[in-house]
């Protein structure tokens, strides 16, 4: 299955799009917006820092080395392109949240749930 936010797939590999939301109160990958993956991070756009958040979530996700995930295009923008050397098979879809059987220890959302932010605290959220 194609995704909209993949530039080029192969074995050697894989370039997409993202949408970088950085300062957010946690890392997360969101899922599509448009013909991008949308990447939210703590992480604020100052330095580089932003962009080597977003690097190291989606090499989490796949459950590859950060050395192998790099933004080629957009280092400055919220739009970039992301480049992941020797992707896993079925790439898009973990980063969607879509495979079966993601990385094994790894996490598809690397970021806490409004819920399991609450319980830490002994709080509820409101419900709205």
């Amino acid at each position: 299955m194609s995704h909209p936010f993949v530039v080029s797939d192969s074995a050697a590999e894989l370039v997409i799009r993202v949408k970088a939301v950085p300062g957010a109160k946690s890392d997360s990958i969101v899922g599509m917006l448009g013909e991008r993956l949308k990447v939210r991070v703590a992480a604020p756009p100052e330095g580089g820092r932003a962009n080597r958040a977003i690097e190291r979530l989606i090499a989490a996700a796949l459950g590859v080395a950060p050395r192998s995930v790099s933004v080629v295009a957009g280092a400055g923008s919220a739009e970039k392109q992301v480049r992941i050397e020797a992707p896993p098979a079925g790439a898009p879809g973990v980063l969607l949240g879509r495979d079966s059987e993601p990385s094994p220890g790894r996490s598809q959302r690397l970021g806490s749930s409004p819920s399991s932010a609450a319980g830490r605290r002994g709080k509820e959220r409101p419900t709205r």
